[in-house]
C-alpha cells in the first residue's frame, strides 16, 4: 500500500533506528537509514524521500544545522522531528525553521504511524491540488512535556458554528463557501479554540487538549504561538489582522465569529 513512499530515518541510537524502521516497515512503508549528519545528507542527494525522520542530536552535526541543509536539497520533504523531553525548546526552533512536526521520545508505534500516515495524506493532498492548478493554468506554482490524553466529549461528525462548518472525520473546513483543508494538528487547535468560545483558551490548556503534551507555560506559548500562526494562514483573509483568532496578550487565543465578535 506505502511502498511508493520511501522515508529517511536518521539517528545515532541504533535501536530507536531500527525500531522506527521495523514499525515502518510492517504497514509497507520503504525506508533508508542515516546515523550521522553526513551519512544523511549523501542518502538526501542521492534520492527523493517523501518523509524524512531526524533526530536533533547526531555525532557529527546539530540537529538544526542539517535540517536548513535537507531542505535546501529537498524543499518539499516534510521532515519530522525526533527530541527527548529536554530538548524541547530546539524542537520549537526547528517548526520555526520549517519542520513539519516533532515527536518526543519514547515514541508509541500506534503514534508514529498516525503522524507518518496524516504527513504524507497531507503531501498528497497538497501535490494534487497544485498538479489541478498548473492544469487549470497551464502552470505549476510554488511557493516539553508529559504526553496526556486529550479530555474532550464526544462530538458530532459535522460541526456548525456560525457560518463554519467542520467535518471531524475529513478535517476540511467550509468557511463562506470555501472549502479548506486542514493538517491535521491544525485542524485540532481550531476544534479547541471553538469548542471553549467565547472563552478565551490558556496556552497549556490550548496546546494541551490539541496535542496532548503537557508543557510549561512558556513552551506551551512557544508551540501555540507557532500552530496559531499555521491555522491564521490558513483561514484568515489577512493572517496580520486575523478576525476569527484573536490574540489574549499573556494568556492565550479566543475564537471569533466575524469581524472581531465574540460568540455569544
Amino acid at each position: 500500500m506505502h511502498t511508493n513512499y520511501p522515508i529517511l530515518v536518521i539517528d545515532d541510537e541504533p535501536f530507536l533506528r531500527s525500531t522506527l524502521c521495523m514499525v515502518l516497515h510492517k504497514v509497507g512503508y520503504q525506508t533508508e537509514e542515516a546515523q550521522s549528519g553526513s551519512q544523511a545528507l549523501d542518502k538526501v542527494a542521492a534520492q527523493p524521500f517523501d518523509l524524512v525522520f531526524l533526530d536533533l542530536q547526531l555525532p557529527d552535526c546539530d540537529g538544526l544545522e542539517l535540517l536548513p541543509q535537507i531542505r535546501k536539497i529537498q524543499p518539499r520533504t516534510p521532515v519530522l522531528v525526533l527530541t527527548a523531553n529536554g530538548s524541547l525548546e530546539k524542537a520549537i526552533e526547528a517548526l520555526r525553521m520549517g519542520a513539519h512536526e516533532y515527536l518526543l521520545k519514547p515514541i508509541e508505534p500506534g503514534q508514529i504511524i498516525t503522524q507518518v500516515d496524516d504527513i504524507l495524506r497531507e503531501r498528497m493532498v497538497s501535490e494534487e491540488e497544485l498538479k489541478s492548478e498548473a492544469d487549470s493554468c497551464g502552470e505549476s506554482s510554488t511557493e516539553a512535556g508529559d504526553f496526556l490524553e486529550p479530555e474532550k466529549e464526544d462530538l458530532p461528525q459535522i460541526l456548525t458554528v456560525g457560518n463554519i462548518l467542520l467535518d471531524m472525520q475529513s478535517h476540511n473546513v467550509m468557511m463562506q463557501g470555501r472549502l479548506i483543508n486542514l493538517p491535521p494538528c491544525t485542524f485540532e487547535y481550531l476544534v479547541t479554540l471553538i469548542r471553549h468560545a467565547p472563552q478565551p483558551v490558556q496556552y497549556q490548556l490550548l496546546v494541551g487538549e490539541s496535542q496532548g503534551y503537557w508543557l510549561s507555560e512558556v513552551e506551551a506559548q512557544d508551540l501555540a504561538q507557532w500552530r496559531i500562526y499555521r491555522l491564521r494562514k490558513a483561514i484568515e483573509e489577512d493572517h496580520n489582522n486575523p478576525k476569527y483568532i484573536i490574540s489574549v496578550p499573556g494568556y492565550g487565543y479566543q475564537f471569533a465569529i466575524t469581524d472581531g465578535k465574540v460568540l455569544d
